[in-house]
C-alpha cells in the first residue's frame, strides 16, 4: 500500500514537471505553425475528358479540389472527380489524385513547375498510377511534360515510361472573356501505342463563376460498350460545358 507521504510527493513532482512544460508549448506550437496560401475550386462538367478520352463515359461530373502554397514555392494539392463506374470497374466511380512539388518564377513572365501526381481509384488499384512532371510557363503558353514512375499505366501492364507531353494556351480576348486552346501527344509503352489529342475553347467570367465551352477531340477511336450494352466512342469529338466556382 503506498504511503500518504509518497503519494503527495509524486503529486508534488507531477506538478512541477507540468510547470516546467507548460510554459515551453506556446514556444513549440509557434515552431511548428505554417503559412501559405489555400486555393481551390468546385466543378460541374458536362464530361470528364483525360487527355482527350472520356472517363465518365460521355457523362456529366462534379470535380474539386485544393491546393496549398507554402512562401518557398513548393505546394501540395489535391483533387478529386467522378468516373464511370462500369468502364472503371470496382472504383465506386470515384478518382482521388494527390500531388505535390516547386513552382517558381524565374524570370520575367516565366515560371517553371517540378512535381509528382499519384492517381488512385479506391479499391482497384490497377488503375492507380504515379507520374513526374516538369514544366514551363511563358505568358499565355504552357509546356508540360509527364512520365509515368508506375509499372502499371491506368491499367496498362508493364508501361512503365510511358509519357505524355501537352501545349496549351490561355490568351484574353477581352476583359473575362479567355480563348483556350490545347494539344497533347499520349505515348505508352508496350503494346499501348500512342494518340494525339486537343481542345479548343472559350472562359467567360460572370456571375463570380468560370463558364467555358470546348470542343475535345482525339486522332483515334476509342468505341467501346458497357454491361449494359451501351456503345460511346470515347475519344471521340464532342462540345463540353462547364461551370467553375474558383477560391
Amino acid at each position: 500500500m503506498t504511503s500518504p507521504f509518497r503519494f503527495k510527493r509524486t503529486l508534488g513532482c507531477l506538478a512541477a514537471s507540468a510547470a516546467v512544460v507548460m510554459p515551453a508549448a506556446p514556444a513549440l506550437a509557434e515552431t511548428l505553425s505554417v503559412t501559405g496560401d489555400v486555393s481551390g475550386s468546385l466543378s460541374l462538367t458536362s464530361d470528364y475528358r483525360f487527355r482527350g478520352i472520356s472517363r465518365t463515359y460521355g457523362d456529366p461530373a462534379i470535380q474539386g479540389g485544393a491546393e496549398f502554397t507554402l512562401p518557398s514555392n513548393f505546394y501540395i494539392g489535391t483533387w478529386g472527380s467522378i468516373v464511370d463506374k462500369l468502364q472503371f470497374a470496382n472504383t465506386r466511380g470515384f478518382e482521388w489524385d494527390i500531388y505535390g512539388g516547386y513552382r517558381k518564377v524565374v524570370a520575367q513572365d516565366v515560371a517553371i513547375d517540378v512535381g509528382l501526381i499519384q492517381y488512385m481509384f479506391p479499391s482497384e488499384s490497377k488503375f492507380s498510377t504515379l507520374e513526374a512532371y516538369a514544366g514551363a510557363n511563358w505568358r499565355w503558353f504552357t509546356l508540360k511534360f509527364y512520365n509515368s514512375l508506375s509499372n502499371r499505366f491506368f491499367g496498362a501492364p508493364d508501361a512503365r515510361n510511358s509519357r505524355y507531353i501537352s501545349l496549351g494556351v490561355t490568351y484574353p480576348l477581352y476583359p473575362d472573356l479567355n480563348l483556350i486552346g490545347q494539344v497533347g501527344n499520349q505515348f505508352v509503352s508496350g503494346p499501348g501505342g500512342n494518340n494525339i489529342d486537343y481542345r479548343l475553347g472559350v472562359e467567360k467570367m460572370w456571375k463570380g463563376l468560370a463558364w467555358s465551352a470546348s470542343y475535345y477531340g482525339t486522332d483515334v477511336d476509342v468505341a467501346t460498350s458497357n454491361a449494359t450494352g451501351r456503345s460511346v466512342n470515347l475519344g471521340g469529338n464532342k462540345l463540353v460545358v462547364a461551370v467553375t466556382k474558383r477560391f
